[in-house]
């Protein structure tokens, strides 16, 4: 006889209610078992045999006894991973861990809670998280695995008053790099001005555009959170004798040809170089008293034969000057047992410093200068204790090498410019012109405020972005003539197919390559201030032109400041086509390397966010990508990495352009997202412009791509990234950007 259908009955059972299942040894079929499935709880802890029956015969024959039948409450059984349980555990916890913090406020405490809640609510559209906002509630139903727009605030702490709350700038943000990993996974800190950090920015852009162009996120995604560094893999230096150097006329060759990128080109440069090294044209005779002033020119040597190296594949460890480093290394001996004292032991570790950015060691190269700059303190130069000259400049020459190692790490700099206290470099006979050592200083104090200003800013006040731009131009209108230069030439109708061969027509003084340099130095800083303007604009371009086409870039309040990026990206590729003819072997040091990479992201940026097509921008963006295959070939990692986001930039560019700007006559219209849409049919703008609230709007439009909602391969991630890309247009006031 089929045994009656049974329904759960009371509350759900718990486990220590119930006996534990007996093991069984091996399965059994269904249609074989001699006993039920699940037995009620009666049944269960008594261990008999249970018919099955709601009730069950054996609660039945037991009504004397008062017992009630029940079975246990069937759950579905869901899988999660344990990284997502531990994390949504540690959500819950820490939710119910700031709810008991405000529960425990007292009146005052929380009416300045309250008020705290409302001024974010202005600045940075943050909802109350325990009064929900009716249509973000709304949306949350709508919607159950569309993630907020807003983040929740951050935790209050229970000490604090009122008063105190008022004391509190709310605005003072402290903006924070990235843990970056090497390519042997060892985590390095970058700050907001690394170009790493911003690098890794634009790895998740062309994810997250993709997403639109195309459907998929592309291989960018996978690069993110890395960055390539030679750091964490030590030199190979050979057993040395330090006492043997180069022959006479070999060491003067080398020491000539390395004045050209580091100094003043052997005195034929007007500006005297933005550098100073205290070489001279050939090493000093060999004396054992001072046999440590050799060492700068060891590390010459090295950095020459490093230099030197432009055959395809030429770049391998053990022929990149490792020999010559060596014997620098032994004669310095360790700079920790404080026995370096003298300008030229700070010159060999500054040179060091030069030498190791050049072998992609940026890390060793800070520690490197970082010793520079404390063996200068303990000398007391920074005090201007040491009154000679060569003193004075090597100084200054560390701190611009100590100020833009901080820049491209976006880390703090040694000492801080109060503490420097030393005359500027004068004019001295037989020393070069101090004329480019002294715009080079002024240039550095600038991009050390820049850097300074990255770890502390006032939220939404860019007047430091003005500030910083507005002391740039000023430090250029006061250029020695001797510095001045209009804008670099290069062909514009068409008669080079590649700028790498350009020639240009030279006239004296054109071979100064420091004031090449210092120029590209000045234009990259402009682009470090501006460039976040600049992809944030272009975001909101890319987004706007699938989602309402309504926003124009010209509308910016910040345009003219936003294309001044453009035009100082223009100048320095202008200005790396020069630099590159006037170099022997057309060589160009890791700092220019640096400054191209960054111009053509910021003009393939601009070829997206604006409609028009400058053909010389796109030649400039050939140029660059030339360069850095040349570079490639000769074995450098970094520019292999360089060539393929620029390439990968590239083809994004001309799959935008082909959609927003109709640049190909095959594509039309917006962007076709339509097919990764739930709603086929339906149009998204006409949907968009029923829906009234541009927020609601927004998380609706982002819903609806199909396949991006999961955390799990990070495609989830770049919705929320496409989320942050849109500004309401009332909130526009300021630069809406995140690092300087």
């Amino acid at each position: 006889m089929p045994r009656a259908a049974r329904k759960p009955q009371g509350p759900p059972f718990e486990s220590s209610k119930r006996l534990p299942v007996n093991p069984r040894r091996k399965k059994v079929e269904p249609d074989q078992r001699k006993r039920v499935q699940t037995a009620c709880n009666r049944c269960n802890i008594k261990r008999i045999k249970c018919s099955g029956h709601d009730p069950c015969q054996q609660c039945l024959n037991a009504k004397g006894e008062g017992e009630v039948c029940q079975y246990p409450v069937s759950a579905p059984k869901k899988t999660v991973l344990e990284a997502e349980w531990i994390e949504v555990h540690e959500k819950v916890a820490n939710l119910m861990e700031r709810l008991a913090r405000y529960e425990s406020f007292t009146e005052e405490e929380r009416a300045a809670y309250g008020r705290r809640l409302s001024h974010d609510e202005q600045d940075e559209r943050v909802p109350n998280p325990y009064q929900e906002d009716q249509s973000v509630a709304r949306q949350q139903h709508e919607h159950p695995n569309l993630v907020p727009l807003v983040p929740y605030p951050p935790a209050i702490d229970p000490a604090l008053t009122a008063q105190s709350e008022m004391e509190v700038d709310d605005n003072l943000v402290r903006t924070e790099g990235q843990l970056l990993a090497d390519e042997d996974g060892n985590m390095r800190y970058m700050g907001e001005t690394s170009g790493a950090t911003y690098l890794d920015k634009i790895r998740v852009f062309i994810s997250a555009s993709q997403i639109l162009a195309t459907g998929t996120s592309g291989s960018s995604l996978n690069k993110t959170g890395h960055y390539q560094t030679f750091d964490s893999r030590p030199m190979r230096l050979p057993k040395v004798d330090a006492n043997v150097s180069p022959p006479r006329a070999q060491a003067r060759g080398m020491l000539g040809e390395l004045s050209t990128f580091i100094q003043d080109g052997s005195g034929h440069f007007a500006s005297g170089g933005i550098l100073f090294w205290p070489l001279g044209t050939s090493m000093p005779a060999a004396r054992r008293s001072s046999r440590r002033d050799a060492a700068p020119y060891h590390v010459a040597f090295a950095f020459h034969t490093l230099l030197s190296l432009t055959e395809h594949g030429s770049q391998v460890d053990g022929q990149l000057g490792e020999e010559h480093f060596a014997r620098a290394r032994e004669l310095l001996q360790n700079p920790l047992d404080g026995q370096l004292q003298t300008s030229n032991d700070i010159a060999a570790l500054a040179l060091s410093a030069l030498y190791l950015v050049e072998n992609n060691r940026r890390d060793a190269a800070c520690i490197a200068i970082s010793n520079a700059m404390h063996v200068s303190v303990v000398q007391g130069v920074h005090r201007g204790l040491l009154t000679d000259e060569k003193s004075r400049r090597t100084f200054w020459t560390v701190y611009i090498l100590d100020r833009w190692l901080s820049c491209v790490l976006g880390r703090p700099p040694t000492i801080p410019d109060d503490s420097i206290h030393v005359d500027e470099p004068r004019y001295c006979p037989g020393l070069p012109s101090p004329v480019g050592l002294q715009a080079h200083v002024e240039l550095s104090r600038i991009s050390n405020k820049i850097v300074v200003n990255s770890y502390s800013r006032l939220q939404g006040n860019c007047d430091y972005v003005d500030t910083a731009i507005d002391l740039l131009h000023e430090w250029k209108a006061k250029l020695s003539p001797v510095l001045q230069m209009g804008e670099p030439t290069v062909p514009t109708l068409g008669d080079l197919e590649d700028l790498s061969s350009y020639e240009p027509l030279r006239t004296p003084g054109d071979d100064d390559r420091a004031r090449y340099s210092l120029h590209m130095a000045y234009n990259q800083l402009v682009i470090l201030a501006l460039r976040p303007a600049l992809l944030a604009a272009v975001k909101k371009v890319v987004l706007d032109g699938v989602w309402r086409r309504e926003w124009n870039i010209q509308s910016h309040p910040f345009y003219a400041r936003i294309d001044d990026c453009s035009k100082a990206a223009r100048s320095n590729l202008k200005l790396a086509c020069w630099i590159r003819v006037i170099s022997p072997k057309q060589k160009l040091l890791l700092a220019d390397l640096h400054h191209i990479f960054n111009a053509a992201l910021v003009l393939l940026l601009h070829q997206i966010g604006f409609s028009n097509m400058r053909t010389m921008d796109s030649r400039l963006i050939d140029f660059a990508i030339t360069v850095f295959e040349k570079e490639a070939g000769t074995g450098n990692g970094n520019s292999i990495e360089c060539i393929r986001i620029l390439k990968d930039m590239r083809v994004l560019v001309r799959r935008l352009r082909a959609r927003l700007y109709r640049d190909d006559p095959d594509q039309t219209g917006p962007l076709e997202v339509e097919k990764y849409l739930i709603y086929p049919g339906q149009n998204n703008f006409e949907a968009g412009a029923l829906m009234g609230d541009r927020v609601d709007e927004l998380n609706k439009f982002l819903s609806q791509l199909k396949g991006f909602g999961s955390e799990q391969n990070g495609e989830g991630k770049l919705v929320k990234e496409l989320r942050s890309w849109w500004t309401p247009d009332d909130e526009e006031g300021h630069y809406g950007i995140d690092i300087i």
